[in-house]
């Protein structure tokens, strides 16, 4: 896009914001008081509109703050999953454990600064603030220090031993004020989890394995674009392709019935498109 042109009509005047500098993502942000986009963003406009209709509620552009997530370490594999407790003093597990190694790199899952660094009980502990996020990170012979900026992916240090992971994991919490996050909801890519199978029928005691866990957004589990480099997605099926004979169904629900002429909702398969008859009665495909 070489150049964006923003039109809003208002009692027969109007405004327009362009350029905008290229490649970077924009978001509209309503204002409560009328600010004049240059000089909040130093763009070109007719600032004029903010004299002539003060009564109306401009619509100011921004840069869009995108965060990625990413795993501390790799390969990802979660050995322990989020239980957070009934109550505060009571036990649970207020994060999920990743199985890595004692000497195992581990990095920051976001942007942000350092906000600890150092022993808690005999455990070596790193915490990062992501605004009001805090991510913690256990035990962690620490390469980073308080007050430094970090970026996603930037190593934070080595995995060390103590605490309860017994030198076979790393623990990763999440906290929002005092409330405790389960990591896995922040993560874009679920990981291969490590869960008991049911015991034998003999009585024997249940062994750990590896269960299967799919792919999110069409991303193998465990890569990440900051760790990993660029990666195109896996193959997915061509969305235009309807399916085999005999299993062409499309539920009544994906479909806007307002209007004479209806449409497909957004997400339904090309094919879904109903057919109208001449009398306006809609019919299943």
């Amino acid at each position: 896009m070489s150049a964006l042109a923003m039109r809003e009509e208002h009692q027969g005047k109007a405004v327009r914001i362009w350029p905008y500098p290229r490649g970077q993502p924009l978001v509209l942000y309503p204002q409560a008081a009328v600010i004049s986009p240059t000089e909040q963003f130093g763009l070109l406009a007719t600032p004029s509109l903010c004299q002539q209709a003060p009564q109306m509620t401009p619509l100011l552009i921004a840069p869009l703050a995108i965060t990625f997530w990413v795993w501390p370490v790799s390969p990802v594999a979660v050995v322990a999953g989020f239980d957070p407790p009934e109550k505060v003093w009571s036990a649970g597990h207020r994060g999920i454990d990743l199985a890595a190694a004692p000497g195992q790199e581990v990095r920051a899952i976001g942007p942000g600064s350092v906000a600890f660094a150092s022993s808690i009980a005999g455990r070596p502990v790193i915490s990062i603030e992501h605004g009001a996020l805090r991510s913690t990170y256990e035990p962690v012979r620490a390469l980073v220090a308080p007050g430094e900026t970090v970026r996603a992916g930037q190593l934070l240090g080595w995995v060390a031993t103590g605490g309860h992971c017994a030198d076979h994991c790393l623990h990763l919490g999440i906290k929002s004020g005092t409330e405790y996050l389960d990591p896995l909801l922040l993560l874009s890519r679920r990981p291969a989890v490590l869960k008991p199978n049911r015991l034998r029928l003999g009585g024997g005691p249940a062994r750990m394995t590896y269960a299967a866990a799919l792919p999110i957004h069409g991303y193998s589990a465990g890569w990440s674009p900051s760790l990993h480099g660029p990666k195109a997605p896996a193959q997915r099926a061509d969305p235009h392709r309807p399916p085999a004979r005999g299993s062409r169904r499309c539920a009544l629900n994906h479909v806007e019935r307002a209007s004479a002429h209806p449409q497909p909702k957004l997400g339904a398969p090309p094919w879904c498109a109903p057919r109208v008859d001449p009398v306006g009665r809609l019919e299943r495909q």
